[in-house]
């Protein structure tokens, strides 16, 4: 165990990161088939089955990750550079950010003030009880896709998103929101 895992299911939603794990636990390590389930993801969000192309860029891109092919094509439907032709789907390989910095950047910049306010602070603070933010930009992160919700509390969806958030704020904003914490 490296310290730094992340354990997710098969649908590359989050189940636990390294702070959550016990001394005692047995991590095993598991080859699954990246490439199907690439191939499955992509094939459901683009209603056809992907060219040869855009499955390697997807594969290359995301390494196999079941979110990151999510989120990648996300952000190429938003671009709306997803092409059917016969039966076949394809990307344009520029509508597809090359980092999670750059996805996520691409979301925060269509937030206003108020609702990148809220996610910078869940960056910065870790999950939060949803009394405590306002509503309407809790709402809105969770259709951008940025922010997931549980127990009364929300937090940043994926640690990789998470980090990207954090190196994008200023030392000055740090500051202000640590004493907002």
């Amino acid at each position: 165990f490296d310290g730094d895992s992340i354990v997710v299911d098969t649908t590359g939603e989050l189940v636990a990161r390294a702070p959550q794990f016990d001394e005692a636990l047995l991590v095993v390590d598991l080859d699954l088939p990246a490439a199907d389930t690439a191939t499955s993801r992509a094939s459901a969000v683009l209603g056809a089955e992907p060219d040869p192309g855009t499955l390697a860029r997807l594969q290359a891109l995301s390494g196999g990750n079941p979110m990151l092919v999510r989120e990648l094509l996300a952000a190429a439907q938003h671009e709306g550079s997803i092409t059917n032709t016969r039966g076949m789907a394809s990307v344009e390989t520029a509508a597809l950010p090359q980092r999670i910095d750059d996805l996520v950047a691409g979301r925060v910049a269509r937030l206003n003030a108020e609702t990148r306010r809220v996610l910078v602070l869940l960056a910065h603070t870790g999950p939060l009880p949803s009394v405590r933010l306002q509503p309407e930009a809790v709402r809105v992160l969770l259709e951008a896709g940025l922010v997931r919700t549980g127990a009364g509390f929300v937090a940043i969806a994926h640690d990789g998103f998470r980090d990207a958030i954090t190196r994008s704020v200023t030392p000055a904003e740090a500051r202000e929101l640590d004493r907002e914490a």
